[in-house]
């Protein structure tokens, strides 16, 4: 099976420049050759993710499994990758660790669209996913700066929740707008009706 560049859209995600190559070795109990490929230029969920790349082998007996040798894409300035993974469609779930490199925090808090929040820096760590049906759950991800970096929170709605209530709340914030960190650390995680859950640490 050989597919160049094909582009379409699919339940709204735009997908552009899907290159793959298949070689079965077994069509009735599906195997394949190992280290077969599949490329992508750009994936668009909202969230544009390029140069993905796919090393991969069908195997497995009572169902064809998925094993993914490694897998590499672009997304938010960084890079998301993983290991050996192997993808049982009769499994009920299945557990994945990206790892992530070079992520731009301030690409990330454009993405997260606090008001009022910005910052640089350069991330890296790991992010556990669990693959259930159609849903995906993170549980305890830890995403760390690399260098020290500037954190900035100018919100209009946040001084006025909190201003008064305390002198050190007062100064807190006059910090915030422009706080020169030396660690910075952001744990992510998905609540009970899948709203994702980040708690920043300076």
């Amino acid at each position: 099976i050989d597919l160049q560049n094909l582009s379409f859209t699919l339940d709204g995600t735009t997908i552009s420049g899907l290159s793959a190559a298949l070689q079965l070795t077994d069509l009735l109990s599906p195997k394949s050759l190992p280290r077969q490929k599949i490329t992508v230029r750009r994936i668009d969920p909202g969230v544009p993710m390029e140069n993905m790349e796919i090393i991969y082998r069908i195997q497995g007996t009572d169902s064809a499994q998925l094993a993914i040798d490694q897998a590499r894409l672009s997304v938010i300035g960084g890079t998301l990758s993983t290991g050996p993974t192997v993808i049982d469609p009769l499994s009920s779930s299945t557990r994945v660790v990206l790892q992530v490199a070079d992520l731009d925090l301030e690409a990330l808090f454009k993405l997260i669209d606090v008001e009022g929040l910005a910052g640089d820096g350069r991330l890296d760590g790991s992010i556990p996913l669990t693959l259930s049906g159609d849903s995906v759950s993170i549980e305890d991800g830890v995403l760390a700066a690399k260098k020290p970096g500037i954190l900035r929170l100018k919100s209009e709605k946040v001084s006025q929740l909190l201003a008064g209530s305390a002198e050190d709340v007062d100064l807190l914030l006059q910090a915030l707008t422009e706080f020169h960190y030396t660690e910075l650390t952001l744990k992510l995680s998905n609540s009970a009706n899948n709203d994702l859950l980040t708690t920043l640490s300076l």
